[in-house]
């Protein structure tokens, strides 16, 4: 099966997860590679990080929640759990969820 994952959120979906994280308590930050406009309420470090201080950082979550599956690596490396969000999924979801590593930390 051909996979392909949007590794970006649209500005309306980055909006209502960090809503619904801020509901839930947590202080969503938000990282990238490129500078993004982040909703207001969270922390937009998107544009700024080194890998070395996104290791830490993800290292330092309480949990990571993300598309790009570079980051979903990092937080399993760390024993961080995830949560893998994809804007645009193009594969039925059990055939994603074997190609993923297998942990208790991960869920699609």
């Amino acid at each position: 099966f051909p996979v392909t994952i949007e590794k970006a959120f649209s500005d309306k979906q980055l909006d209502l997860i960090v809503t619904l994280l801020l509901i839930r308590g947590f202080n969503p930050i938000v990282v990238g590679k490129e500078r993004i406009k982040a909703p207001e309420d969270c922390t937009n470090l998107s544009g700024g990080t080194t890998l070395a201080e996104l290791c830490s950082l993800v290292q330092r979550s309480s949990f990571v929640c993300s598309a790009d599956t570079g980051v979903l690596h990092l937080a399993l490396a760390s024993n961080t759990p995830v949560l893998c969000l994809s804007p645009k999924l193009t594969v039925p979801t059990a055939v994603l969820r074997d190609s993923y590593p297998h942990s208790n930390t991960v869920m699609i």
